[in-house]
């Protein structure tokens, strides 16, 4: 089995504003750089062979903050990225659902509702099949054993809602370095949620 240690960035100010981001390059502020701090405090205590990154300044910060002064290969790629969120992208969420409707906002947060996508956007099946093919591929062509991953929250939930969880009532809220635990198996590329294992408390 390949282990992967997957987390969210750090919170944005976008974040606290409501505004989608999707491929919007966001950088932390403040809370987000103490949330990686507590991130690398906790991963302290976990082997990783690889840091993984989405491409996006979020990701990286988050990554480089947690894992930068581990001695290990990082590899930065469009591949982790959030969906990309179209017309959508810098708009506040209130003015989204004004302009596009409940049942829009609906559709979009619904999780069996993979084609779902906004206006010049990736549907949330694009995203989730784009995401778990560059990760089956690198770890089955990489010798190491234990890998971290930084992305985004719309990317982590699907990976958590498509993966079997290998205990009940496993918590799927994806709150700001929320750092989630999963395994594959190289040979079938099956995913097992195995917890989630930790949330910044700041």
């Amino acid at each position: 089995m390949k282990n992967l240690l997957i987390f969210r960035h750090g919170q944005t100010d976008w974040n606290v504003l409501k505004r989608f981001q999707g491929h919007s390059n966001i950088p932390l502020n403040e809370t987000g750089r103490k949330q990686a701090e507590a991130l690398r405090d906790f991963l302290d205590n976990y082997p990783v062979d690889v840091v993984l990154s989405s491409d996006l300044s979020r990701a990286i910060e988050t990554a480089t903050i947690a894992l930068g002064h581990r001695k290990v290969p990082f590899v930065k790629t469009d591949c982790l990225r959030e969906a990309h969120l179209g017309e959508t992208e810098g708009m506040f969420n209130k003015d989204i659902i004004e302009k596009y409707g409940k049942d829009f906002w609906d559709r979009w947060h619904a999780p069996e509702d993979l084609d779902f996508s906004w206006p010049g956007g990736e549907t949330k099946r694009e995203n989730l099949n784009r995401v778990r093919s560059f990760i089956e591929e690198f770890v089955s062509q990489h010798p190491g054993q234990h890998f971290a991953i930084s992305t985004h929250s719309g990317t982590l939930k699907r990976l958590c809602l498509h993966a079997e969880p290998l205990k009940p009532n496993i918590p799927l809220t994806v709150e700001n370095g929320a750092l989630f635990y999963f395994q594959i198996n190289p040979e079938n590329f099956q995913w097992f949620l195995v917890e989630k294992l930790f949330v910044p408390e700041v």
